[in-house]
């Protein structure tokens, strides 16, 4: 009895010695000279046994680390989208912290990516919404609430970089209190032209009505004025009698065609009818004349167009847009000067109606054959859903200088679906789409540019309702 009370008390001993001892020397890296000549497996297996207790605090100190920092967030979040109900502007630099660093490939393509996840983009619909754009060296991050932030290119790098808040006069231009409120009223996309920030937005022309419209402001100071240079005399009524509106339901992306115009793409707020009248401005894409304020239908028959890409040389515009469940397009005009294309919503479409009572089909018949009711067939569909976002053309491969390559986000909330990726599209040389790929970047896709002259991208990734929006910067690699 006593030799076994002798022998657990130098167990005991023992064990107790190889701990402090290991912690000891753990703490002041004693270990260090001979750290080589032991294995990863032989260090694994100590700290899950000898140095339990010290791996235990280093784990305990890591989550108060955590803890702290989404105790920042959470602080950051709360005045901002506090401050966010009164007024856009902030009174301080916008904080960016490091979140990852991945690469991707394809069967022709290798994609690197580094991202920055931001505290400060306020929740909207579906997520934390924003948009990108370039100016003079800088990127320029566009909430959906109208806040803008500016960074030099080369400051985006490390552990954290801060992009500076630029102030705007938006709550004079924009003095509907709905509208900075986390509801569906918002930026609807942002676009450098000539020196100037273009941002579409929904606009309020009477109680219960509203329209897209875009105002402009001069880029190069600390402050930005807007004034409206295209606002339509139409609007959708919240009450109205098709039954149906959605202010998410609108489209809004702009770009550039020449030096007093640009393409506008509208969607129909849900009153899908819209789309087929060819005297309204919703449910098409239009080139507006910015110096008169009118505009030419290019096409038709479109519900929500959130990608707008055009190629002045091969004169194409490609749209890519939300549709119905499982009716998601990718749209190619080939003929943008001619009659307006039609490309069939609420008449076609390969989807199926979200509702699925009888009176929706009534309104809306949704025919899966687009050709045999005279509208043009989508040069994609997608079964299901993906939420497609911006489509822009990727700049030239040096490996194969004839290639013609689109890039494409899509947003969504499910990967297994094909949302929350990148899609490359390679097209022929009668712009026929013969090849897909997809990145899955498990995030969802708003906003993406081209940095001119690079092989590089920046997107503006949302997230999920309650999780962080993202800048990430993506460099195709040779």
């Amino acid at each position: 009895m006593k030799r076994s009370y002798w022998l657990l008390l130098f167990f005991i001993a023992l064990l107790g010695g190889l701990y402090f001892g290991g912690t000891y020397a753990y703490k002041n890296r004693l270990y260090a000279p001979f750290s080589d000549l032991i294995s990863d497996e032989t260090k694994k297996t100590l700290k899950d046994t000898v140095l339990i207790f010290q791996r235990k605090a280093e784990l305990e100190g890591e989550v108060a680390a955590l803890e702290r920092r989404i105790d920042q967030f959470d602080d950051v979040q709360e005045l901002f989208e506090t401050a966010l109900l009164n007024n856009p502007n902030l009174p301080e630099d916008l904080p960016f912290y490091f979140v990852s660093e991945q690469s991707f490939e394809t069967d022709r393509d290798r994609f690197s990516m580094v991202s920055y996840e931001t505290p400060f983009v306020p929740l909207s619909h579906f997520g934390r919404r924003a948009y990108v754009e370039f100016h003079d060296g800088a990127l320029l991050l566009i909430t959906a609430k109208g806040t803008v932030g500016r960074v030099p290119l080369e400051k985006i790098e490390g552990d954290a970089f801060r992009m500076e808040a630029l102030h705007t006069n938006l709550p004079e231009l924009i003095p509907n209190p709905e509208f900075y409120e986390f509801g569906q009223l918002s930026i609807k996309d942002a676009l450098v032209k000539d020196d100037r920030l273009l941002l579409s937005y929904s606009k309020t022309l009477s109680e219960g009505c509203y329209t897209l419209a875009i105002a402009a402001a001069d880029l190069g100071g600390d402050t930005l004025t807007f004034a409206d240079i295209f606002v339509p005399d139409e609007c959708v009524r919240e009450e109205n009698d098709y039954g149906e509106f959605a202010a998410n339901q609108t489209g809004g992306r702009m770009l550039s065609t020449g030096p007093d115009t640009l393409l506008f793409s509208t969607g129909e707020w849900m009153v899908r009818d819209l789309a087929q009248d060819p005297q309204s401005l919703f449910g098409k894409i239009v080139e507006i004349d910015l110096t008169t304020s009118e505009f030419v239908v290019k096409s038709m028959g479109h519900r929500n167009p959130q990608g707008l890409y055009f190629d002045p040389e091969a004169n194409i515009i490609v749209t890519s847009e939300h549709g119905p469940d499982g009716g998601d397009e990718v749209n190619i005009n080939r003929t943008p000067d001619g009659d307006p294309e039609n490309f069939g919503w609420p008449i076609a479409s390969y989807g199926e109606h979200y509702n699925t009572g009888q009176k929706y089909y009534d309104k809306a018949p949704l025919y899966k054959s687009h050709a045999d009711h005279g509208f043009l067939e989508p040069e994609l569909h997608f079964e299901p859903s993906l939420s497609p976002a911006q489509i822009l053309r990727m700049a030239p491969d040096p490996r194969d200088p004839d290639r013609y390559a689109l890039l494409m986000g899509s947003m969504g909330f499910d990967y297994r679906e094909g949302d929350e990726s990148l899609y490359v599209f390679d097209l022929d040389e009668d712009f026929r789409i013969t090849s897909r790929e997809r990145i899955v970047v498990d995030d969802r896709v708003r906003d993406m540019i081209h940095l001119p002259g690079t092989q590089r991208y920046v997107l503006f990734l949302e997230g999920e309702a309650y999780e962080l929006g993202t800048i990430a910067m993506v460099t195709v690699n040779p």
